[in-house]
């Protein structure tokens, strides 16, 4: 159909015809020789994605074979790549890109990394439907031996809400996942309705002074009434305080700024 627009502008040839019925595409019987083709909504939305995926594939693949010392920078590009399609929502092609990812890159520039893009894929099973996906591939890692940001990943996606509350609590103000993030990340998106989330925000940020009796859930965000109303102000102001996207996801803390951002 590429070749329709760039060279036929649209219209429908017999040696079109024949290509697709030799490669046995699903061409519709009414379609005839003369006639201009269009580019309906859902040919468009498969067509960029097959392109995407592909791009971003095959991109990456050059990138480490050719220049495998900078293994690091293509690790979090292609971290920042698919958090930001699992973030608008576009699972399915994420789950393509990180299932590329982690069955298939041999090496990472750090287990950091690695271990974000594991996180990463679980969730967007988690966000179509498929829990247990979700579940085997967080059950494939030893999260206790990791650090705690992504120990508080798989109590999200375990949707332990107490241990995640603790794991909050111990990871504080100051930690790797700061208020900005609880606010920002898909990963939370189930725990931020819960009200041990309610309790252990109070506490790290706001000293445990309001009371949950008033507390509320209004599409995912917190509606504390009284001083905390601020929240949803906060949540839809919050892309504009947002980090760099290197920061995004739950990553250890990196050695460097340039080596995060990468």
């Amino acid at each position: 159909r590429r070749n329709l627009f760039v060279h036929t502008d649209g219209i429908i040839s017999s040696q079109y015809i024949t290509v697709c019925k030799l490669h046995k595409c699903n061409l519709d019987d009414s379609l005839k020789e003369g006639q201009r083709l269009g580019v309906p909504q859902l040919y468009f939305k498969a067509a960029h994605q097959c392109i995407y995926e592909i791009g971003v594939k095959l991109g990456h693949v050059l990138w480490r074979k050719i220049a495998p010392e900078e293994r690091a920078k293509a690790d979090s590009h292609f971290v920042k790549v698919t958090y930001e399609l699992i973030e608008s929502n576009r699972f399915e092609l994420a789950i393509k890109l990180l299932d590329f990812a982690c069955n298939d890159f041999k090496k990472f520039s750090d287990e950091g990394n690695q271990l974000t893009l594991i996180v990463n894929r679980a969730q967007a099973y988690k966000w179509i439907g498929d829990a247990d996906r979700c579940k085997n591939i967080m059950r494939a890692i030893d999260w206790s031996a990791k650090s705690d940001q992504f120990r508080l990943a798989d109590a999200v996606l375990a949707e332990d809400w107490e241990r995640a509350a603790n794991i909050m609590r111990r990871i504080g103000k100051e930690g790797a996942v700061d208020e900005t993030d609880y606010r920002d990340w898909p990963l939370f998106k189930d725990f931020r309705k819960q009200e041990q989330f309610f309790a252990a925000y109070q506490d790290i940020f706001l000293g445990g002074a309001v009371s949950l009796a008033a507390s509320t859930v209004v599409s995912g965000s917190v509606a504390l009434v009284g001083n905390v109303a601020f929240w949803l102000e906060k949540s839809v102001n919050c892309k504009a305080a947002r980090k760099s996207p290197a920061a995004i996801a739950p990553v250890p803390a990196a050695p460097s700024a340039s080596a995060a951002g990468t």
